[in-house]
């Protein structure tokens, strides 16, 4: 068992992927398995009432069958379920613990399993205390526990919660915890979420002390009262609501997971518990926000954290069927391309959470929810470790990678042979020097536009800096990575800045985009302070402005002719807030360019930019390209097909050599002057480090 990495390793995994029967619990058959040892463990109970119904007193008693496997499954590739007690439990933490692994458990907010007679359990805790429940749209209790809700004596679940785990982790000698799905955030998405008395009670005395009566009196004029009385009542309130307030109950939501998440680091950070967050359902800033009534930054103003577990799910969401998908149906476009969003969520996220570690989600198998990407997208998962290893973030603390370690999920049923093709791939993954700078373009990031966007998409679902980064990227152009307006002013460098409308940052931010000394493309509201364009016009939706010398007037207004010729709309269904029962599976749905406006921009940003980028072939691949302290250009190269793909590269400087970091060293890659070729597999990566000639 090796760990030659600076990486953390750690593993996901119920307590059907141990052996109670074992005189040390199966810990040692489980590590031997692996390639490197874990950094920590996390000991998946799926179900709520773990926490809600413990009693220290009854340590010795059987654990339910949904606390021993994942919603109470029978029986994984491995074993049958176990009937485990709470001292055995207290065993296998102390185990584990021995050989210098971290113990954390996690839980869902999920209240109900399905036994083995095939019926649903319900939970003791919320039997005795309906009132948690989540609402549906309809007015109905949905099957999971609300936890920003109160008791119906007024106390705050949460901080019932809160001691609970506390109590749990003291009993059973964990470590800390990790805060799972439905936990670290709703898991209905906010038109899908509690619109119950509690919850408007809640919104009305966030309204009063925010805004004064005078809001509370304009609520009241449209009907939305503090309780109502039937299940007609409540889905028009919850409608007036959406239609009328949406912007104003998002934020309101973002005070209350404010409160929430403070409360979480005083009551368990501050006593020295490690404490790990999911991120939000797959989502990036924007989308949290808007989807969930999540802010990133107010959830973790308090430091200490140890860090978020970010949900990056590119290797499984191709794959899955539309009834994976909350019934949504991706079309081929859609499937194609929803990897980049998760590359871009990624970055993203580090960029608003600088200091804050991120430990990523590798999805390999789960026996409950039945994917297995493993062995049926092999490719895919190979991409996504490759890539959370080289996602580059500009910070003002300089170049930092997004992802400081893996979280497998789930590590139940896995072989030794298993492990030893993932530990390989982590190895190319994690090779190679620290970054130095970008050959590709760099997405410029603002905490500073996420209110303005926010609003601008509830009223005319227009378009936020991730869409059109998102856009950008399946459109083919070059990423370098991704920055913040500290970290452009603090580390200067000349680099090709793509800014969404910079006109909305505060000055300081302007200030640092007009210094950076590169191209700059601006998209949306523009910002005076960085000078004349080299061009500028509205497609309709948007200002474009060039700024630079490296834009020629002549390629300008090819491009104008072209982009004119072809700046047809997809314009938005026309739907009301309250109508949208959008999960993270929908995309979101906006008023944009078609995708042949954005490959002509893209295009054109590239060739004029002089970044790194593919000849015209029969084969789509992207790239990612940034420089190395060593000198040396890394190029990232993903493939859109189902083939193999052998894409013709040009890097704008002469090669003095390549080498692939991804296939055998004896590997050859042909190029000539500056253009290389290389075999991509099918929905894969490929890695080549490219040695110039300046």
């Amino acid at each position: 068992m090796v760990n030659n990495t600076n990486k953390e390793f750690w593993y996901w995994i119920e307590l059907i992927g141990f052996d109670h029967s074992a005189s040390d619990f199966g810990t040692a058959e489980f590590l031997g398995r692996l390639a490197q040892k874990p950094t920590g463990i996390s000991l998946l109970f799926s179900d709520i009432d773990f926490v809600n119904l413990h009693d220290s007193s009854k340590r010795g008693i059987p654990l339910r069958p949904c606390d021993c496997s994942y919603g109470g499954h029978r029986q994984s590739e491995e074993r049958e379920r176990q009937e485990w007690t709470g001292t055995q439990l207290v065993g296998l933490v102390s185990a584990l613990k021995k050989q210098g692994i971290k113990v954390v458990f996690s839980l869902f907010n999920f209240f109900v399993y399905i036994g083995d007679d095939k019926r649903a359990v319900y939970g003791d805790f919320i039997s005795r205390n309906p009132e948690l429940r989540d609402i549906a749209p309809d007015g109905t209790k949905g099957l999971s526990v609300n936890v920003l809700k109160r008791f119906a004596d007024g106390r705050f679940y949460e901080d019932y919660l809160f001691q609970k785990i506390k109590e749990v982790i003291d009993c059973y000698g964990f470590d800390g915890l990790q805060l799972a799905d439905g936990l670290s955030s709703s898991r209905p998405s906010l038109e899908n979420s509690d619109f119950s008395d509690d919850t408007v009670s809640q919104f009305f005395e966030w309204g009063k002390a925010e805004n004064g009566n005078t809001f509370i009196e304009k609520m009241l004029s449209v009907g939305v009262l503090p309780t109502v009385g039937s299940e007609d009542g409540y889905r028009q309130r919850r409608d007036i609501i959406l239609d009328d307030f949406r912007y104003e109950f998002t934020v309101f939501l973002t005070e209350r997971w404010r409160r929430f998440y403070a409360k979480l680091h005083d009551r368990l950070v501050c006593a020295g518990h490690t404490v790990i967050v999911n991120s939000t359902w797959t989502r990036g800033p924007f989308e949290a926000l808007y989807r969930y009534g999540l802010d990133y930054a107010k959830a973790f103003e308090k430091g200490g954290f140890y860090g978020i577990m970010i949900e990056d799910v590119s290797a499984t969401r191709a794959i899955m069927s539309d009834e994976d998908q909350g019934g949504f149906h991706l079309n081929p476009e859609e499937r194609r391309y929803c990897v980049y969003e998760y590359d871009l969520m990624q970055s993203e996220i580090k960029t608003y959470l600088p200091k804050v570690k991120q430990l990523t989600m590798s999805s390999v198998k789960d026996t409950q929810e039945q994917w297995d990407v493993l062995r049926h997208a092999p490719t895919a998962l190979e991409r996504a470790i490759l890539r959370r290893s080289n996602c580059p973030v500009l910070t003002e603390n300089g170049y930092a990678n997004t992802s400081e370690g893996a979280w497998y999920c789930l590590s139940d049923s896995m072989r030794q042979a298993d492990w030893e093709i993932i530990s390989e791939k982590e190895g190319v993954a994690n090779s190679g020097d620290s970054v130095s700078g970008f050959s590709g373009a760099v997405f410029l990031f603002s905490e500073t536009l996420l209110y303005p966007q926010l609003n601008r998409y509830i009223e005319k679902r227009a378009y936020s800096s991730n869409l059109i980064y998102t856009a950008l990227t399946t459109a083919g152009l070059t990423v370098g990575g991704s920055a913040t307006t500290e970290g452009l002013a603090r580390h200067p460098k000349k680099m090709s800045v793509i800014a969404v409308d910079p006109g909305l940052m505060t000055a300081a931010e302007q200030d640092a985009l007009a210094a950076c000394g590169g191209a700059v493309v601006s998209i949306g509201v523009r910002a005076e302070k960085l000078g004349r364009p080299a061009f500028e016009a509205n497609y309709g939706l948007y200002d474009v402005c060039f700024y630079g010398t490296v834009f020629s007037e002549g390629a300008l207004q090819e491009l104008h002719a072209a982009l004119s010729a072809n700046a047809q709309k997809i314009r938005c269904d026309s739907f009301s807030n309250s109508e949208d029962r959008g999960i993270w599976t929908q995309p979101l749905q906006y008023e944009r360019h078609t995708t042949r406006f954005m490959r002509m921009l893209a295009d054109f940003i590239n060739k004029a930019c002089a970044l790194p980028h593919t000849l015209p072939t029969e084969y789509e691949c992207k790239l990612t390209a940034f420089w190395l302290k060593s000198g040396v250009l890394r190029l990232l190269i993903t493939s859109d097909e189902n083939t193999y793909a052998l894409p013709k590269i040009e890097v704008g400087l002469p090669i003095v050599s390549a080498r692939s970091r991804t296939k055998y060293r004896g590997y050859e890659i042909p190029y000539e002057g500056s253009v290389f070729s290389v075999r991509v597999p099918p929905k894969g990566m490929e890695i080549v480090d490219i040695e110039v000639r300046q």
